[in-house]
Parts: C-alpha cells; sequence; structure tokens
C-alpha cells in the first residue's frame, strides 16, 4: 500500500453526461427567464426588444453550464463512492480512512468481524484505534503511528487487539499516508487483516521445533540459541556462568517397572522441581530422556553451584507419590564454567556432560566439577569404544576358562568362560579395561554373544573327546534386559544341539534392582529351558537376601572378599559359616570365588564349601591349555 495523493477536477468534461445539461439549462433559462419577465414588465414596463434578451441569455447559458458541470461532477463522485463501497465493503479485512485528527472518515463493515466494534463506533470516537490494542503492545503502536504521521512511509506491523468481547486477536496493520495535490498528509489509509489462525500455527510450528512436548522446556535447539546468544553476549561483559547438565539415577529402572505412563509423569514432577529451585535467570532445557541442561548465570563459582545443584537434588530425592505409588529416586549434576570449561558452546557442554557421567560413577559425589582429567578419560572412552567394533569385527573377543574345582577329590567339575581381548599389537586385555565402556555402550550384547558362540563351540569340542562338563557365562544387565536375550539363546543351542543343562547362567544382582516381577519371569524361562541359574557376587549387594525367596537361584557364587579374610577375620568367618548354613537350608549349590591358598581351601571345606574356583587351583586360561587339563583327567580316571 503505498502513499496516496487526492487530485481535484480529475473529471473531465468528456465523461459528463449531457441530460444533465439540458435539465440545468432548462432550469436555468427558466429561472433567469422569470426574473427577467418580473424585472422587465414590473420595474421597466417597456416594450420588449431583442437586445434586452442578450445578457439574460448568456447568464443563463453560463449559469446552466456551472449547475450541469456541478451535478455531473457529484454524480460522478456518489458513482465513485458507491462503486468503493461495493468493494471495500464487502472485503475480509477491515480497512479505513482516517484523517490526522483521529478521525474516521470511513470504516468498513468487517470491523465489526475483527473488532466487535461497528462502524459507527469508530465514527464517535476519534483514534479509537489506539483503545482497542493490547496493552504490551501499545508503545509499539504509538511508535509507528508517530513513524507513519512523520516519515509517510509504508508500514507493515503485526500486533494484538483486544475485542469488545475480550478476546485477543493478531491482526497485519497495513497503511499508508493520504496527501492532497500540494503534497500535504492529509490522512492515513489501513487494511487490517486477521491473523490469529496464522499466530497460532506459526507458534505450534515454533513450538514443535523448540520446545519438549512432555514438559514443555525449551529443547536442546533452542538451548543451544540461548547459549550461543549467552556467549556473546558474555564476551563483551567478560561475564561468568555455569553450565549444569543433570541427569537422573537409574530412571530406566521406572520406565521398565511401573511404564512409560507413570514415568513421564515422573519426568514433569521432576521439571516443575527444577524450575521451581531456579532463578529468573537461570533457563532450564530438557536434551532428551532424563537429561536437563542449566544455564546460570549468576552462579560464577563453586561454593554457588554446589549449594544451587545440592538444593535441586535433595528436592528431586524426596518421595514421589504418583498413581498411588511411592518412587525414589536421585540425580547426578556436572558443572562447567564458562570460560575457564570452555569458550566454545559445544566445548562446553561436553565438558558439562562428562563431569555429569563422571559423578554417576562417584557414589560420594552428587556433583562434580569438569576437571581437564576428565576431558582424557573422555578420549579415552571413545577411543575404546572404537576399538572395541573393530575387535569385533575381527572376532578378537574369545573365552578363557577358569576350572570348577571339588576341593574334597580335586577334580575339575566345571569352568567359567571369562571374556579376554587378544589384539596382535597389544596381546591380551584383561576385561577391566574394557566391559566398563562396552556396558555403557551397549557393545557388551555383541561381545556376549561372540563369546558364547565360542564357548558353545568348545563345549561341542569336549564332548566329542568325553570330556562333557557344564560351563558358566556371565550375563550383563543389558543382556538380561534385552527380550530377545533368551530366545537368542535357545536358538544357539540348537543349532550346536547341545544341551541347556551344559550352560550354567551368572547374574549378579543389578539384573533385577530395576524390576523383580520381569527378572522373576525371565529367570523362571531359562529354568523351564534347563538351564542352572548362579548368583555372582553373592553377600555383596545390600539387597541379595531378600530376593532369595523371590527369585529361582540354583547356586550362590561367594565373593571373594569373604574368603579373603577367612583366616584372620572373626567377622568373615562368622558371615561364611551363615552362608553355608543358609545355602544348605535352601539346598542351593555353593561356590567360593578366589579361593587363593590351602588355609582358605581347608576352613572352607570345614564349613562344608566343597565347590570352588580361584588361583590356588587353576588360573584362567586359553581353550586349548583347558582342553589338555581335561584330557589329563579323563585319562586318570
Amino acid at each position: 500500500m503505498c502513499s496516496y495523493t487526492l487530485k481535484p477536477g480529475s473529471v473531465t468534461i468528456r465523461k459528463l453526461k449531457w441530460t444533465v445539461y439540458l435539465k440545468s439549462y432548462a432550469i436555468t433559462f427558466s429561472a433567469v427567464g422569470i426574473a427577467f419577465s418580473i424585472q422587465y414588465f414590473l420595474v421597466l414596463d417597456q416594450k420588449i426588444k431583442l437586445h434586452f434578451l442578450i445578457a439574460p441569455f448568456f447568464v443563463a447559458l453560463v449559469l446552466g453550464t456551472f449547475l450541469a458541470y456541478f451535478n455531473n461532477i457529484r454524480t460522478r463522485l456518489k458513482e465513485s463512492n458507491e462503486q468503493f463501497r461495493a468493494v471495500v465493503d464487502i472485503a475480509e479485512e477491515f480497512i479505513y480512512y482516517r484523517n490526522l485528527d483521529g478521525i474516521y472518515q470511513y470504516a468498513s463493515p468487517s470491523c465489526e468481524k475483527l473488532t466487535g466494534y461497528p462502524p459507527s463506533t469508530f465514527y464517535q470516537i476519534p483514534n479509537f484505534m489506539n483503545d482497542i490494542i493490547h496493552a504490551q503492545d501499545r508503545e509499539f503502536w504509538m511508535g509507528h503511528i508517530h513513524s507513519i504521521n512523520d516519515k509517510r512511509d509504508t508500514e507493515t506491523l503485526d500486533v494484538r487487539i483486544v475485542t469488545k468481547s475480550g478476546e485477543i486477536k493478531w491482526m497485519k496493520h497495513i497503511c499508508a499516508t493520504v496527501s492532497d495535490e500540494n503534497g500535504q498528509q492529509i490522512g492515513v489509509r489501513a487494511s487490517n487483516v486477521d491473523i490469529t489462525q496464522q499466530k497460532d500455527h506459526d507458534n505450534q510450528i515454533f513450538n514443535m521445533a523448540f520446545y519438549d512436548p512432555l514438559t514443555n522446556l525449551p529443547n536442546r535447539r533452542l538451548f543451544e540459541k540461548n547459549l550461543e546468544s549467552m556467549i556473546a553476549k558474555a564476551k563483551e561483559t567478560n561475564d561468568v556462568f555455569a553450565i549444569m547438565f543433570l541427569d537422573l539415577d537409574r530412571f530406566k529402572n521406572i520406565n521398565d517397572s511401573f511404564g512409560h505412563k507413570l514415568g513421564d509423569k515422573v519426568l514433569i514432577e521432576v521439571t516443575q522441581l527444577v524450575i521451581n529451585h531456579c532463578r529468573d535467570n537461570c533457563l532450564v532445557s530438557r536434551f532428551g530422556g532424563d537429561e536437563f541442561v542449566l544455564i546460570c548465570s549468576e552462579i560464577e563459582n563453586s561454593e554457588q553451584a554446589i549449594k544451587f545443584a545440592t538444593n535441586i537434588i535433595k528436592s528431586i530425592e524426596q518421595p514421589m507419590y504418583i498413581d498411588d505409588v511411592s518412587i525414589y529416586i536421585s540425580a547426578s549434576v556436572g558443572v562447567a564454567f564458562y570460560p575457564d570449561d570452555g569458550a566454545d558452546m559445544s566445548i562446553l557442554v561436553r565438558n558439562a556432560d562428562t563431569a555429569m557421567y563422571k559423578s554417576k560413577k562417584d557414589v560420594s559425589n552428587k556433583v562434580l566439577f569438569y576437571n581437564t582429567e576428565f576431558g582424557d578419560e573422555a578420549s579415552h572412552f571413545l577411543s575404546t569404544e572404537h576399538s572395541i567394533h573393530k575387535a569385533l569385527d575381527a572376532q578378537e573377543f574369545i573365552p578363557y576358562y577358569q576350572p570348577k574345582i571339588d576341593m574334597s577329590s580335586g577334580k575339575i567339575i566345571g569352568a567359567e568362560a571369562l571374556a579376554r581381548w587378544v589384539t596382535y599389537e597389544q596381546g591380551i586385555i584383561m576385561p577391566d579395561k574394557f566391559i566398563g565402556v562396552a556396558e555403557e555402550t551397549s557393545q557388551i550384547v555383541d561381545i556376549g554373544k561372540q563369546i558364547t558362540e565360542r564357548v558353545l563351540t568348545d563345549i561341542n569340542l569336549w564332548k566329542s573327546i568325553g570330556c562333557e562338563i557344564p560351563v558358566s557365562i556371565n550375563v550383563s544387565v543389558r543382556q538380561f534386559a534385552n527380550s530377545s536375550y533368551f530366545s537368542e539363546l535357545i536358538a544357539l543351542l540348537k543349532s550346536q544341539n547341545i544341551n541347556p543343562a551344559m550352560l550354567e547362567i551368572e547374574i549378579t544382582e543389578q539384573v533385577f534392582l530395576g524390576d523383580l516381577v520381569m527378572a522373576k519371569h525371565r529367570l523362571n524361562e531359562f529354568r523351564s529351558a534347563g538351564f542352572k541359574i548362579a548368583l555372582d557376587d553373592f553377600g555383596t549387594g545390600y539387597s541379595s537376601m531378600s530376593y532369595l525367596q523371590e527369585l529361582p537361584i540354583d547356586i550362590l557364587k561367594i565373593d571373594k572378599s569373604f574368603i579373603d579374610n577367612l583366616a584372620h577375620d572373626k567377622k568373615s568367618l562368622a558371615i561364611m559359616k551363615a552362608i553355608s548354613s543358609l545355602s544348605r537350608d535352601l539346598h542351593y549349590e555353593m561356590i567360593a570365588e578366589g579361593v587363593e591358598n590351602e588355609e582358605q581351601k581347608n576352613i572352607l571345606l570345614g564349613l562344608d564349601c566343597i565347590d570352588a574356583q580361584g588361583y590356588h587351583f587353576y588360573k584362567p586360561m586359553p581353550q586349548d591349555e583347558f582342553t589338555e587339563l581335561l584330557k589329563k583327567q579323563n585319562k586318570s580316571a
């Protein structure tokens, strides 16, 4: 919409209607004729002469012409006005024209549909648009009014109005000046369109792109935009601020035990707790899953950060009652400071994330600050993960076998398969160097499968030479939680024609801490198929005893920590006696791990613990050595 100039006299004589001239001449000639006759006969009282009619004729002709011209112009203006109204009165947009005093000369009927007010209200109240602009947009609107009156440029702006019913609508306002023929501004004309639906649609798209649908918190994309702005500002002002990476501990157990619906409610509750503890200038975002990231502009040192993060963790650790379920949860927080821990967005977030993962492993510290040493650990983690991928492709993971011994006879009664990573460059890599990374990256599933396939091949080899013994394999939490693990294992056994009784499943209590019902169901599947179930590291977990009556367990493997001090620690001896009695009464098999000397062996035999494994008997060995050991035993039998 551009500036408009009114040009009077734009209607030409060629466009006039001659019928109007005839009527006008008839009127003026009649009027002049009557006036002349009255004047002549009553005043002059003389005989009419022809030259007396010349002046009245020309007067009538001139007056008739002007009258006709005026009537034609008025008719044309009326027609133009009617044409204008015929167009704009039915337009969807609300169109108006007002002069500089704010008096509306025209307001289209559609103003009532948009604003709720009829045109008469606009005619009665000067500058009525100012009154219905939303309070939060009024300053912007008044600045626009000043601009359009001074600069005379066409302007387009989106503003909110409050309708007569109190509804808030968005309106696109397009306006331009109206000037006279001398270029002097005399008014403003505007077109106003309802864009509420468009704005709602745009907001929906924006929210979908930048907000988490569950918690309504900014998502990762919006967080990164906010952080970039924060860093740009801090560079100018030399400010310090903190990034906090918060992660809920063992949240997966809640989803697995109670379902994702309740898990979502927990996340919403945690979101509210975090928001309640945050100040106005602390931005909270959800990265996904159970991860939250905070930008805290007022936290400038470690003392402030510890106090703030600890308060949040304490509130999260309070019992939550959701759907008649008591939920206990905790959190870990990693903190990084700008600019000391990173002047770049990606580095800053990565370092806070690294500190958080470190805090999850450090049970004594729920809040940890980034340290450059963590970066070295992260690099090692990534390097190990990459190497494991290559090792899996190269089939470098093999089982080493540690014999299980009947201590009363010295006979090998079984073996435990232990994972070893055999490389050309480094030789044998022990499990403590890679199992943690494999667990965290889920590579443990593929490693376990590779080890199991080799174990089954070896069992068949021993069977072929008449040395049939059961082998136990360690099943990780991730393997056990995989719903397809049982069926895949059964398929492997069938493909190798091996009886499940030849394979023992070793688990730790971690596999059933999250969901006892699921664990019980899975273990019963294994038992029903013919597998034996061994509970590894027995006695080290705080809840092992309480689960014995719930879960189908066949074998208790006594942790090495109890065996080490049997000869010198009365408490260890007392605990071992209790475990032995418990195993006997519950009809569990019992195996002592980590037996390293004859004294330990004799004490265990005195406690009716017959089966054991440890360096006192044999160290873990590769398949070929173990095969030779079995052959020798078979010959001497």
